[in-house]
């Protein structure tokens, strides 16, 4: 029984049959690339620059929520984000504020106001320091 293109195009059953299986041996190889060129050291969660509130220190870590770390000097929980003002180069701890249910739509927006100012200088021109590639 030899390989006949031809006659495998020809008849309807058999070429379904082939184009079948040229579809999984794809889809196999595909798989396979995958898994051997997928990355191998992937940890959850993702890198921030955080600030602790009570002693000051600065890391980038990898956390999942601000909430389930401790400062790796101080052990304290009383962390934030590190956010740097534009006008006057502070580096300070930013914490989201809870918001309420029950406030009011401008109670909200007055409370994101006072937030997202630098404690420094009072410029609203703050950011969040972007984490270095590695």
């Amino acid at each position: 029984m030899a390989f006949n293109f031809a006659e495998i195009m020809a008849d309807r059953q058999r070429r379904s049959r082939f184009l079948v299986f040229i579809m999984v041996v794809a889809s196999l190889l595909g798989l396979g690339f995958f898994w051997l060129t997928a990355p191998k050291d992937v940890q959850p969660g993702f890198k921030a620059n955080i600030v602790c509130r009570d002693c000051g220190h600065k890391e980038t870590i990898r956390l999942r929520s601000i909430k389930d770390v401790r400062c790796p000097k101080c052990k304290s929980r009383n962390l934030g984000f590190a956010w740097k003002c534009r006008g006057c180069d502070f580096e300070f701890p930013f914490i989201k504020p809870e918001f309420k249910t029950d406030d009011k739509r401008n109670d909200s927006w007055e409370l994101v106001e006072k937030v997202y100012v630098c404690p420094n200088c009072g410029q609203r021109d703050v950011f969040a320091i972007p984490v270095k590639k590695e």
